[in-house]
């Protein structure tokens, strides 16, 4: 058979590819849009960590909230600590001018005087001691408050115009090497006042016990206190003992005679704060 040679034209494939190019895009398109709406479909979900934050949010603001009730609620006690505090500050601004007073030795002196007769002449016998020491605390807002500490003077300190007398005095009078000290410890003050200014005298009565050698008697004293400044003091004591109270034994010499029974002690101090 013979084939016979037609005028038939190939095919053009171009018309069809066009068609077939938009189908193919449109189906990757319709593949691709499914991911790209899922996101947009879990939009809801994705909105709860939000929601989550926004609640923890709220409970830090509610836990913060609570915070500061709790702190309030705890620094409501601690106002009377703070008020306390502030009362002794008052006190103590109150007590700014009280104080204790320190007696200077180098300043002061203990002393005492005894009459008799020497080689038929009347004299009036003079100790000195200048080992006065002790403490005087003193509120010049409140002067009734004040408070006197111990007085001591070392016995074997007292010196007079005689060499002789004084070595009779600390061997014989006072025995001061089994003596040592004179003391005078306060018990009660009297006679002070409810107030008083810079430059006031202050007099006053102090009773106490006085020691001398063995014996402790009662006696008391009379005192002035003058404040020279807001940090010294000066003042001065005084009784009358009768010293055979005391175990003192005057020794019987030849040219002493008609020795006074009576024995005059004072006190002459400065003290500073």
């Amino acid at each position: 058979m013979e084939c016979k040679e037609t005028n038939m034209k190939p095919i053009s494939i171009r018309p069809f590819l066009l068609p077939a190019l938009i189908l193919i895009i449109a189906i990757i398109g319709a593949g691709c849009a499914i991911p790209i709406a899922q996101p947009a479909q879990q939009a809801g979900p994705a909105e709860e960590p939000a929601a989550v934050e926004a609640s923890s949010a709220e409970e830090a603001i509610e836990e913060e909230a609570a915070e500061e009730i709790s702190a309030e609620a705890t620094e409501e006690p601690a106002e009377e600590p703070a008020e306390t505090s502030a009362e002794s500050s008052a006190d103590e601004a109150g007590d700014s001018t009280a104080g204790t007073f320190t007696i200077l030795p180098d300043q002061s002196e203990a002393r005492f005087y005894i009459d008799e007769e020497l080689r038929g002449n009347p004299v009036t016998v003079i100790g000195v001691s200048s080992s006065l020491n002790g403490e005087i605390m003193i509120d010049p807002a409140n002067p009734a408050s004040t408070q006197i500490g111990a007085i001591t003077i070392d016995a074997a300190s007292f010196v007079t115009d005689s060499d002789r007398r004084n070595g009779a005095i600390r061997r014989f009078v006072l025995n001061s090497g089994s003596y040592p000290n004179i003391t005078f410890v306060p018990t009660s003050i009297d006679g002070l006042p409810e107030s008083a200014v810079p430059g006031d005298m202050l007099v006053f009565q102090v009773t106490g016990d006085l020691t001398i050698k063995d014996q402790t008697r009662s006696e008391t004293f009379t005192v002035s206190v003058t404040a020279d400044s807001e940090t010294q003091i000066n003042g001065s004591a005084s009784t009358i003992i009768m010293y055979a109270d005391y175990g003192i034994i005057i020794p019987d010499v030849p040219f002493i005679a008609n020795v006074g029974d009576e024995l005059t002690l004072e006190f002459d101090f400065v003290a500073v704060q």
